[in-house]
């Protein structure tokens, strides 16, 4: 009972204390089904004791524990929050990073490749014709073999009456295969349209036409030089005449 009440002194006692600490665990356990244990200091003149202090312990509900790591819970998800949509943020901005990075390695891989194609194909057409401009000049020596050839007479190529003509002959039909052959091993060959055959603008030249009632209209009447080609390319179109309808 409360001391004050009987006329007691108004100093409190130690049981005194002890049976109000008694009906506040009470209270406690009622109101909580957990409780747990905090230490606490309770100076000496209160109790009246000789010790400067004595420890007790002071039982709480888990209704404040509960609160207090409620807060604390609360306070650490919205920390979370936080740092993963900032984790997030950065994981977009590193992916666009490294998609742009991935498309400018793909476009440079592409340009690498067509610069080294190109540079392929020059090398290649480098070889092929290095020697366009120096085959040019040696054709016209190469036609003047020819027509010295076609000067001579059938009947005197092979006959023994001008044993001096016939070896002439023979010297410069040999100069003149010997020309051919060098050119060949250089990827240049000879083509000689016949009459008749279908005008082609593409490898032939016109410069004359031959009216011709027998023979259709654009086909070849004559060739007076001979056409040359280097791989696949025209060295020189050769230089024809074609026929036109006869107006009668």
């Amino acid at each position: 009972g409360d001391p004050l009440k009987y006329g007691y002194s108004t100093r409190p006692t130690f049981p005194y204390i002890m049976s109000l600490l008694s009906r506040a665990v009470k209270s406690t356990i009622t109101s909580s089904s957990r409780v747990h244990l905090r230490p606490v200091s309770v100076n000496a003149r209160v109790l009246g004791t000789a010790s400067s202090h004595r420890t007790f312990w002071r039982w709480n509900s888990t209704s404040e524990q509960g609160e207090t790591g409620e807060t604390t819970n609360s306070l650490s998800a919205e920390q979370l929050k936080t740092k993963l949509a900032e984790s997030e943020s950065k994981t977009k901005e590193l992916e666009e990073k490294v998609k742009d990075t991935h498309d400018k390695y793909i476009r440079t891989l592409a340009d690498m490749e067509n610069v080294r194609r190109i540079a392929a194909m020059d090398v290649d057409k480098a070889r092929k014709f290095a020697v366009v401009g120096f085959a040019k000049d040696i054709l016209e020596v190469a036609d003047n073999l020819s027509r010295a050839l076609e000067s001579v007479p059938e009947e005197l190529r092979t006959s023994d009456a001008n044993p001096q003509l016939k070896n002439l002959y023979e010297g410069v039909k040999m100069t003149e295969n010997i020309l051919q052959n060098v050119l060949q091993r250089k990827e240049i060959t000879r083509y000689r349209p016949n009459v008749g055959d279908k005008f082609d603008p593409n490898i032939h030249n016109a410069t004359f036409k031959l009216p011709s009632a027998t023979h259709p209209e654009g086909s070849i009447a004559a060739c007076i030089t001979d056409g040359y080609m280097i791989h696949d390319r025209v060295l020189r179109a050769a230089v024809v005449g074609t026929h036109e309808r006869k107006v009668e």
